[in-house]
């Protein structure tokens, strides 16, 4: 009972002085350590370039790649390393954080690129210099892929009959019909010992082919052509796989009752596929398309809801394309005369094995 008569004096005299009891400092929130992630090295060009496009300060955009290199998040960056990002917003820094990605992406793939060439010997200092100085992942992969190595295909069974010289003079247009039968008979004579395996003319003849279809499917000035050609008039078509899209809730409930459906699956399903119904019919050209609408499509066909193909509206300009961009189709289309009618007819053979 004394006790309890202190303390309420003690209570009462601080509420009539108004003096509080202090409390003890709050410690500073410390900083979570960060997490040094690996960050592609952007080159000077590339930093030069992309502070063009930001309207910022190459040193800004170096600071901001330092720090995101050091694990530091972009909300981070942007509240307390103003003054080394030049007060960069977070949508700024978010699109260097995505450019240091693919500088990392992109290095990550050329440093594998050219341990696999220096393996099988086929690494040259040019080449690698190429490989280097390849901006994008595709432009690596066009580079690459005159020099990948495939023993299993039919330009490489070509290869080992002798059809190599051939195909070559033909890919820089220095043979005429003549001149490519003189060559194809040589190889003909210096396959003799395996006439089993096809060694005659006709099948020479037709391993040229094969051996230029792979030619100009590697070739990076095809591949370019053909990709700018398919942007400009490919149609995406989408539609729904029967039965999961139904607007009942038994069809729902049954995938989700599925042994084999997975847990996204059913969940989506259960819910009628409410965010893919838009898709359930859907034909656009590919310039129209949004970037959420191509994402929401794609995420449907994970989730085995949607169908998705992509293809040519008119593949006759795909074709010119890369006919204007293959070498020797466009060296003996403009020379029709009677002396290139074989080697066109090859180069138009390869052409239309272009995948």
């Amino acid at each position: 009972r004394r006790r309890y008569v202190y303390m309420k004096r003690g209570a009462t005299a601080s509420a009539v002085s108004g003096t509080k009891r202090p409390k003890a400092a709050a410690d500073p929130p410390s900083e979570r350590a960060p997490v040094a992630r690996d960050a592609g090295i952007l080159s000077a060009a590339a930093v030069r370039a992309l502070a063009s496009d930001l309207d910022a300060l190459p040193t800004h955009v170096e600071g901001c790649v330092r720090l995101l290199a050091e694990g530091h998040t972009v909300p981070f960056i942007a509240r307390y390393r103003q003054p080394e990002t030049g007060g960069m917003a977070p949508p700024l820094l978010r699109r260097i954080d995505a450019a240091s990605r693919d500088a990392a992406s992109l290095a990550a793939r050329c440093d594998a690129v050219v341990a696999a060439l220096r393996k099988t010997d086929r690494l040259t200092a040019q080449l690698e210099a190429a490989l280097r100085a390849a901006p994008t992942l595709a432009a690596l992969e066009d580079v690459y892929a005159p020099h990948k190595s495939k023993p299993c295909s039919l330009a490489e069974r070509a290869r080992a009959l002798g059809c190599e010289p051939a195909a070559q003079a033909m890919w820089r247009a220095t043979i005429d019909d003549s001149g490519l039968s003189q060559a194809l008979r040589a190889a003909a004579a210096g396959s003799g010992a395996r006439s089993s395996e096809g060694g005659t003319e006709a099948a020479l003849r037709e391993g040229t082919q094969k051996v230029l279809a792979e030619m100009t499917a590697r070739s990076p000035a095809v591949r370019e052509a053909a990709r700018g050609a398919l942007r400009r008039c490919a149609l995406v078509k989408c539609t729904a796989v029967a039965g999961k899209l139904s607007g009942s809730g038994s069809g729902g409930a049954g995938a989700a009752s599925s042994k084999k459906a997975s847990t996204a699956t059913a969940a989506a399903a259960a819910s009628g596929g409410e965010n893919f119904r838009d898709y359930a019919d859907f034909e656009r050209p590919l310039s129209a398309v949004s970037s959420h609408a191509w994402l929401a499509m794609h995420r449907g066909v994970e989730l085995k809801l949607l169908r998705l193909s992509v293809a040519p509206r008119d593949e006759a300009s795909v074709a010119a394309a890369v006919a204007r961009a293959c070498p020797p189709l466009r060296s003996y289309s403009a020379r029709p005369g009677g002396g290139h009618r074989l080697c066109l007819a090859l180069a138009e053979g390869a052409r239309d094995s272009f995948p």
